[in-house]
């Protein structure tokens, strides 16, 4: 029997990181540590129109189960196909973007040098958009932009790419890079202006002041003095080696964050690996992320056969991200370790 198709039925098929990343892909921050049902509230409240943005970005597998969930077949091996066939029992197919699914050069959204954009899974820098050599006649094969690319990502920075824009499927313009804060409407209140003049000041305290410190303004905490020991410490010695042993609901993680996010603010660090018993992996990746904005990835089987089906067999899965968290069990295996030791190199 069919389903009604929308927005929850499809976000509820999905896990709760998978529901995070997809939000970030459409500009919509979700809560990484509350229940799903509160993360589908607020992607609700903040999702762009139609359900193809959405659709566009869901792996082939997740289309299987929304088809199976939703009583539709599953059968194809073509994730377009089941997209399209997504949309249809939605009755969304007029409105499916662009971007995601047509072919028609007059229906797509040219980029622009200086845009960002993702293609084939990655995030690129568009360098140029050289056009056609001749218009498209009637009936003639389709006439593309050339496209001519540079990598962002982690694994791919500065790696160039050509492509053929209304040729590639699931390429899309950044969203928050069409964002602009918009003509001022009124004079900001003294107590508005006061709290931007002083985020100024904490983002000119120079790396090289000891004494000054950034993190605990970029940190949603309540802070304690003997919180501050620790980071003093650290900024002191030439190479940041501590060991916090402080009781427990002393607050050690909050220190461990403090001290992450001050060497990172002072371009110190630039990969962060955070080793702990499997139980508290994810108590590790959620309170960093809501106390300091600081997103980790939790290496497990799952997240490497995902970063093997968007990038290819091949990809070392360290390469792909500046921040993780994993268990020693799994960090004991060579596996997972050898692939580490590969990536951090000498």
């Amino acid at each position: 029997m069919l389903q009604r198709i929308d927005y929850s039925s499809l976000l509820g098929c999905l896990t709760r990181e998978r529901l995070v990343e997809v939000g970030r892909s459409l500009g919509v921050s979700l809560p990484l540590s509350a229940r799903k049902e509160r993360q589908i509230e607020a992607f609700l409240g903040a999702a762009p129109p139609g359900l193809g943005p959405l659709v566009g970005l869901l792996q082939r597998d997740e289309l299987k189960v929304i088809c199976r969930q939703h009583g539709l077949p599953d059968g194809g091996r073509a994730r377009l196909e089941l997209a399209r066939r997504v949309l249809v029992a939605a009755g969304e197919t007029d409105t499916a973007p662009a971007p995601y699914f047509a072919t028609e050069s007059g229906n797509r959204e040219l980029p622009r040098p200086g845009d960002v954009v993702r293609v084939r899974h990655r995030q690129y820098l568009v360098e140029t958009v050289t056009p056609p050599a001749r218009p498209r006649r009637p009936g003639g094969p389709l006439a593309a932009h050339r496209v001519r690319l540079v990598g962002l990502d982690d694994d791919s920075q500065g790696r160039p790419l050509e492509v053929l824009w209304e040729l590639e499927l699931g390429d899309r313009i950044h969203p928050s890079h069409h964002r602009t804060m918009g003509e001022p409407a009124a004079l900001d209140s003294p107590r508005t202006f006061g709290a931007y003049l002083a985020t100024l000041r904490w983002h000119g305290v120079t790396a090289t002041d000891a004494r000054l410190f950034q993190a605990p303004f970029r940190a949603g905490i309540q802070l304690l003095n003997h919180q501050l020991v620790p980071l003093e410490r650290a900024l002191e010695l030439p190479r940041a080696n501590l060991f916090i042993a402080d009781d427990v609901g002393l607050g050690k993680t909050i220190e461990a964050g403090l001290v992450l996010q001050e060497l990172r603010l002072r371009q110190r660090v630039d990969f962060v690996l955070v080793v702990c018993p499997a139980a508290i992996c994810r108590q590790w990746r959620d309170e960093l992320w809501r106390r300091f904005g600081l997103y980790f990835e939790i290496v497990s089987r799952e997240f490497v056969a995902r970063r093997r089906q968007e990038r290819g067999f091949a990809v070392n899965p360290w390469a792909t991200h500046t921040r993780f968290v994993i268990s020693h069990q799994l960090l004991r295996r060579p596996e997972y370790r050898d692939p580490l030791l590969v990536h951090l190199g000498e």
